[in-house]
């Protein structure tokens, strides 16, 4: 089962076709309760069946159509190591399935594309950045999404701050733990070393910071990824001046690392980026405000879909906690909307948003509260 990347969307529209089908469904990731995965895959290929029926396909058609998807249900290895979510897409001689990092809303769609909404919002909050926390006792370097955190394999971040300065076994080692100071919990170092006071104390710390920027920069070299420090509040300045790192972001997480769990290490660090990574939204967003007295705007999918498959839609808002059926007519560029879902109806929302990426525009998938026309979709035009 793969993981969800860009490359996977550009994959999936290419794929147009007499009949593509698309399953979404949230799963449970462990315990008893995986039991719930099959049966609800189940009950959406029941879906599916219905929507061809409707579409005028005979029973034997279907089942030799759906056969990879059933196969894949009565595996039961499938459904014990799931994410968050799940999609299935398949098409005549295609057949993927993906894990998601995020709960998805369960939904089965047939049509001559496939439906791509529930996955854009992780294209687009896909951006990277690291983590490095820091302590006397080694360091560790992550390399983060919103979704996931890996630790990356670096040479020497391990070493301890006496191994890194060669002070083992000679007269010359230093020990330190940390306490609470009892001033809001805040924790001090307290160090214990022959010969030393808290001065050459700054000094060995900024040296063995040093070295840890090295193998830090040595890796990273080019990258352009913004890095988040973690580290108890007297470490993170002190490595600040020894940092090369250009992309370091400002603040960071001051507290000792040890004492937060990985959960807790992304979570915070995320917090501290995430304001960086949706500038392109809020600019975007303004840039609409800004249009407003002018023909390069609509809030009217009537207009935005067809001009979407004209090419002529670069930035999409586009709302992902609700659906608008209805039917497009290419020949005439013409919309109708339903205010219930209809057999063969399409998802209009979902079909301009696929028709705005595939000619090269932007989409943002916003609750529709955040939409900027203050109805389910909004639109700035290039010309």
């Amino acid at each position: 089962m793969l993981s969800f990347t860009k490359e996977s969307l550009k994959e999936l529209l290419k794929n147009r076709g007499e009949l593509s089908i698309s399953i979404y469904m949230p799963t449970v990731k462990a315990g008893k309760e995986t039991e719930q995965n099959p049966i609800r895959f189940k009950n959406l290929l029941k879906d599916v069946e219905t929507q061809l029926n409707e579409r005028g396909f005979k029973s034997q058609k279907i089942a030799q159509f759906l056969r990879p998807a059933y196969d894949y249900l009565e595996d039961s290895i499938n459904w014990q190591y799931q994410d968050e979510g799940f999609a299935m897409f398949l098409a005549d001689g295609y057949f993927l399935d993906f894990k998601l990092p995020v709960k998805c809303e369960e939904i089965a769609f047939v049509g001559d594309r496939f439906y791509i909404k529930p996955i854009i919002p992780l294209i687009n909050s896909s951006q990277q950045y690291y983590l490095l926390t820091l302590s006397l006792n080694g360091a560790r370097l992550f390399i983060c999404s919103q979704y996931d955190i890996t630790e990356m394999d670096i040479p020497g971040l391990d070493q301890d701050m006496n191994q890194a300065l060669n002070y083992v076994n000679t007269g010359r080692e230093v020990h330190y733990h940390t306490q609470l100071t009892g001033k809001k919990g805040v924790p001090a170092a307290i160090f214990h070393g022959q010969g030393f006071g808290l001065e050459d104390i700054k000094e060995d710390i900024a040296k063995y910071f040093h070295i840890i920027d090295n193998s830090v920069q040595n890796f990273l070299q080019n990258e352009n990824y913004p890095l988040v420090l973690a580290g108890a509040e007297y470490l993170v300045p002190i490595y600040r001046e020894t940092n090369s790192y250009a992309h370091t972001v400002d603040g960071g997480i001051l507290r000792n690392p040890k004492e937060m769990d990985l959960k807790e290490l992304h979570e915070r660090s995320w917090e501290i980026v995430e304001p960086l990574f949706r500038k392109a939204e809020i600019s975007d967003i303004k840039k609409y405000e800004d249009l407003s007295n002018t023909n390069r705007i609509s809030g009217e999918i009537r207009e935005i879909l067809p001009a979407s498959v004209g090419g002529k839609v670069d930035i999409l808002f586009t709302a992902g906690d609700l659906h608008l059926w209805g039917r497009f007519n290419q020949e005439e560029n013409s919309v109708v909307v339903h205010t219930e879902r209809g057999p063969e109806d399409e998802e209009l929302l979902d079909l301009s948003a696929f028709n705005t990426i595939l000619n090269g525009g932007k989409v943002y998938v916003l609750d529709k509260e955040n939409i900027p026309s203050g109805t389910s979709v909004a639109a700035v035009y290039r010309f």
